[in-house]
This record gives structure tokens, sequence and C-alpha cells, in this order.
């Protein structure tokens, strides 16, 4: 799993990609041909305008994706857009709404 930088790339997931949303979050992917999974979290201000806050939001995430990369399929660019304050969900809840969702953009395998 690499970090998704460039502007194109991201420009290029958010015309083209396909999306699922939830309550907390909205994650678009997109099929690429490179052999690598690139994964980009975006937190604006408006979740919170501590940026302790929104860093801890970004580990979460980051933190399930890598836990749960082996049952990902390789060639794809993943962002995940967070709307709200993840500090009042559960982690297991969380865990459970991301994998729900990146199994049902096909990017994950179903354990």
């Amino acid at each position: 799993m690499e970090p998704l930088r460039k502007k194109v790339e991201f420009a290029k997931t958010y015309r083209l990609g396909k999306s699922i949303r939830t309550p907390d979050f909205t994650i678009k992917v997109l099929k690429v041909k490179e052999p690598v999974i690139k994964l980009g979290i975006v937190v604006p201000k408006k979740v919170s305008k501590k940026a302790v806050v929104r860093n801890r939001a970004r580990r979460r995430v980051r933190e399930i994706i890598r836990k749960n990369i082996s049952l990902a399929t390789p060639g794809f660019f993943v962002i995940v857009n967070i709307y709200n304050d993840l500090t009042g969900l559960n982690h297991n809840d969380l865990e459970r709404n991301i994998i729900q969702s990146l199994v049902s953009l096909k990017v994950f395998r179903t354990k």
C-alpha cells in the first residue's frame, strides 16, 4: 500500500471512480493498471479545527486498511473522505463499515 499523493491521481479518481457513501465517510475507488493500492485520506477542517483529531482519524482509517490488506486486490486508487469526527465511533464498527464498503466496491475480497 502506497500513499496517493499526486494531484492528477486524485483528480482522475474523483472524476472516473466509483463511490460508496456512509454517514461518516465516502470511499472513491478507481481501477488502474498499476499493481499496487494507493490510498489517500481526506479529512477537512470542517470535521475538527484541531489537527490532532484530524490526524487521529487518518491514522485509524490507514491502520484498518493496513491490517486487512491481505483481502485486497491490487490495482486500485482509493480515496477516503471523512465527514464526521470518528472519535465517538467504536473501532470495530468503523472497521466493519470500511471493510464492507471496500468489499462492495470490489477492492477487498470477503473474509
